[in-house]
């Protein structure tokens, strides 16, 4: 089991109006064995919930704003990653196969 899966993916909120999908895709990576939290507080910025992702371990964070919902895609952030690529922006339906290329 390589390092990157134990420590999981982190969800971010970024509007709380977004909740439902951020819901969605958590029990989507966790349907797939995919260890995963939400961040449950909305009035963090996001430097902030990447801050806490880094420090509780997390290998990845999801960020999915308007934007990303609009589109049906999702932001995919390695957290560890001295990788040039650092995020990359993936069709919604495409990101669970996209996290197990990185695990």
């Amino acid at each position: 089991k390589s390092n990157l899966n134990s420590s999981g993916i982190l969800v971010l909120v970024l509007d709380e109006k977004y909740l439902d999908e951020y819901y969605s895709m958590v029990n989507l990576l966790r349907d797939n064995n995919i260890n995963s939290e939400i961040y449950l507080d909305p009035n963090k910025n996001m430097k902030k919930q990447l801050a806490y992702a880094d420090k509780k371990g997390f290998s990845l964070a999801i960020i999915c704003g308007q934007d990303e919902i609009d589109q049906n895609k999702a932001t995919i952030k390695k957290l560890k990653s001295e990788d040039e690529n650092k995020q990359f922006t993936v069709p919604r339906e495409n990101l669970i196969n996209e996290i197990k290329k990185l695990q």
